[in-house]
């Protein structure tokens, strides 16, 4: 009997055990299915957007082509059948504008990926064009200058039959790119369809083998706890707790399963939207929009997720550095204001003198902590105000940061609970607001690692007040701000879209997998680099053994051979061009690991825009700039005789110029469209494409009703005519009607 009694611990510890490891791996393979199945459908829905997109745009181009081929014939009709001079010219200058247009939308086009198909139909149309143009180049002079009716009758009927023939061929190329259009639409959904099956079949397996599991665990926990009831009683208060944490543990599935499947929804399903045919620009930019926000905050729950299992492995490492409370409280004043002002809510920060200049802490995980609170207290607010409190414990040597809202608010019952991992106050709360639960226990458990605490005061109604306790470490007294005079000013960046310096330098990047490879090499192209890349590890050392890098971007984990491996063979080697590590393992060691291999730096996936810019700017020059460059009419390469027609547009560009200033300063919005309409047709026609992307880019502006936006693009047109007068200066000077270069097909 003593031996019985003796082994119930025991037991007891191997059932738990059990319970563990069982609940453990169900929650690491549901994880990896999820995975698994977003990663899937992901690649399906971008390969699938990406084709069906230059298939749109090739039918637009086409499109344009055909319809300035067709203007074309009927303004050589007009100026055939009109006897006015000034309508005559008009006409001849908007029969040129149409050349314009198709050779514009042809140098497109051409620039597009093609089949063989549709390279034969180009060849077709080169064909057509050479003899078109002399004819269409003869026509239009005949008619200016007048020629007698029956000459000038014949050479436009074959102009005209010529450009028929055009038509013909880009009728047969733009029913030949919607046929693969719809082929490559039909394609990217049976590649859904195929993954929502595969995700269906494995969720299948994975729910037989979790029933399977639970049945067998379900079966061993109850005959071990029905003998340990027999033998001790104090047993019945384990086999409580075990059922609670059995139903703590569900609750915890169910909020974690409708918290990832929330964002996951709303990526899977704009994303699909976006392929929806008839969709404007506007629309997919809200779509992209929402896509990212969406997996900003998917990729928030698992980082909660992954700082609280850090925590109770503790594996959870502190930066020890100085901090300025000020400036932290600008940064997050920053993040949370506009936040704030957009719920129609008060914010505002207390200082509560004297505070130290600064303290040593852990900046990061403070803001975390803080934005952590500010975010409930903005969640739980819908009148009134949120306010931020800092003050300093001289004794304790503390300091202390209060969150105050005038919000719901919470009863004592409540406030018990909050703290708990995976609970919220209660069920009503997780209904109505969301959240996984994490927040305010990995708030409580990073203050305790930081030498503090966090505790509560709050009333249901009225609102409530987190307060956060913070060890200042030794020197906060060393320097004390006595006033809001002693408080430094801070700048602080707005949050926006930064636009990438350029760099010069030849990139490689090695990356085994081709959606990567797509992404980051458009990000480093944008720098003016130039790229090439590498699927494995082994492909990397070889190009960098045999070609001249001046940077390599090293993905850790690759086939045949791994990222670290081929960073230590390039070192032992003696190369000693940059590599930054590039990585979805995003812990210290892992950082550690990639240094210690031989890497310069470190970067983690999904990758950081912003940061892979300021990487590369720290590693490669700039760009020399090239000073100012001068514009020339593509129009006189082909035709030089219409070089007074050219100039005499280029002197009434400057004026055009001072209309746009005029009608931006008095808020014309409808001059506006008028001017920027008027030089989107015109600027092409005349050989000046950049006359054309800057007007249409003020339309853009114009219907999101920015005119912020707007100045500086006037400023940009002026800048650009500027450079077309220049050119004509340059040109007179040398005796030129125009600037050599390539040439441009026109019909």
């Amino acid at each position: 009997m003593p031996n019985k009694q003796n082994n119930s611990p025991h037991i007891k510890d191997n059932t738990q055990n059990v319970v563990q490891v069982g609940a453990g791996l169900l929650l690491l393979v549901m994880f990896l299915l999820g995975l698994a199945g977003m990663y899937q459908i992901r690649e399906s829905n971008e390969s699938m957007s990406s084709i069906v997109e230059i298939y749109i745009a090739k039918i637009q181009l086409a499109n344009v082509m055909r319809d300035s081929i067709r203007l074309r014939q009927i303004g050589l009709n007009k100026l055939l059948s009109t006897d006015d001079p000034f309508e005559r010219d008009e006409e001849l200058l908007h029969y040129y504008e149409f050349a314009g247009k198709y050779r514009d939308a042809r140098n497109k086009l051409i620039a597009l990926p093609m089949n063989e198909m549709e390279k034969a139909i180009h060849e077709q149309l080169t064909r057509i064009t050479r003899v078109a143009q002399p004819l269409n180049k003869t026509a239009a002079e005949m008619i200016a200058e007048e020629a007698p009716e029956a000459q000038t009758r014949q050479v436009v009927e074959n102009a005209l039959s010529e450009q028929q023939k055009l038509l013909v061929q880009l009728d047969k190329l733009v029913s030949l790119q919607n046929q693969y259009a719809n082929q490559s639409l039909q394609n990217g959904r049976n590649k859904y369809d195929r993954s929502m099956l595969l995700m269906l079949l494995l969720s299948v397996l994975v729910i037989t083998v979790a029933f399977i599991v639970v049945r067998r665990l379900s079966k061993y926990i109850a005959e071990n706890n029905q003998k340990l009831l027999d033998k001790n009683d104090e047993l019945a208060t384990a086999s409580s707790k075990a059922m609670e944490a059995t139903r703590a543990k569900s609750a915890f599935l169910a909020t974690m399963s409708h918290e990832i499947r929330t964002p996951l929804s709303a990526i899977i399903g704009f994303a699909e939207a976006s392929l929806d045919a008839g969709r404007t620009a506007m629309d997919h930019q809200d779509a992209t929009q929402k896509i990212i926000r969406s997996s900003n905050h998917l990729l928030q729950i698992i980082n909660d997720i992954l700082d609280v299992s850090k925590i109770e492995a503790n594996k959870l490492e502190l930066e020890h550095v100085e901090v300025s409370p000020f400036e932290l409280l600008a940064d997050i004043e920053a993040l949370v204001k506009p936040q704030a002002d957009a719920k129609g809510l008060l914010f505002k920060i207390e200082y509560v003198f004297p505070l130290p200049q600064t303290f040593v802490s852990d900046p990061l995980r403070i803001k975390q902590v803080l934005i952590n609170l500010c975010g409930n207290a903005l969640k739980f607010t819908e009148v009134g105000h949120v306010m931020i409190k800092v003050s300093y414990d001289d004794i304790a040597r503390q300091m202390e940061f209060s969150v105050h809202d005038s919000g719901i608010g919470m009863s004592d019952a409540q406030i018990g609970k909050i703290f708990e991992a995976f609970t919220q106050a209660d069920s009503s709360t997780t209904r109505k607001y969301g959240g996984t639960g994490l927040g305010l226990s990995l708030c409580k458990q990073l203050a305790e690692a930081m030498g503090g605490s966090v505790s509560v005061e709050s009333l249901p109604g009225a609102g409530s007040r987190f307060s956060v306790r913070i060890d200042a470490g030794e020197g906060a007294d060393a320097h004390i701000a006595r006033s809001r005079e002693d408080i430094p000013s801070f700048a602080v960046e707005p949050q926006q879209a930064q636009e990438p310096v350029r760099l010069q330098g030849r990139v490689l990047l090695a990356d085994d997998n081709a959606d990567n490879q797509q992404l980051i090499s458009y990000f480093i192209g944008k720098m003016g680099l130039r790229v090439e890349l590498a699927d494995n590890g082994q492909i990397a050392l070889d190009l960098v053994c045999a070609h001249e890098f001046d940077l390599v971007l090293m993905d850790m984990q690759m086939p045949v051979m791994s990222g670290t491996d081929a960073v230590k063979q390039i070192r032992q080697r003696g190369l000693q061009l940059p590599i930054i590590a590039l990585t979805a393992n995003a812990t210290r060691e892992d950082r550690n690991a990639c240094l210690n291999a031989g890497c310069n730096d470190f970067l983690t996936k999904p990758v950081d825009r912003k940061r892979l810019y300021q990487l590369l700017s720290e590693y490669l020059p700039s760009k020399a700039d090239d000073g100012y460059e001068s514009l020339f009419s593509t129009v006189l390469e082909r035709e030089p005789e219409l070089s007074d027609l050219v100039e005499k547009y280029c002197h009434k560009l400057p004026g055009m110029v001072e209309q746009f200033k005029q009608s931006l300063r008095e808020g014309d919005r409808d001059g506006l469209q008028k001017l920027s309409h008027n030089l989107k047709g015109t600027g092409g026609g005349m050989g000046f494409p950049a006359l054309t992307d800057v007007a249409v880019a003020i339309e853009t502006r114009l219907r999101q009703q920015d005119l912020n936006g707007i100045d500086a693009l006037v400023g940009e047109l002026e800048n650009i005519v500027q450079r077309i007068i220049q050119g004509l200066v340059e040109s007179r000077a040398a005796g030129l009607t125009h600037k050599p270069g390539a040439s441009h097909d026109a019909a």
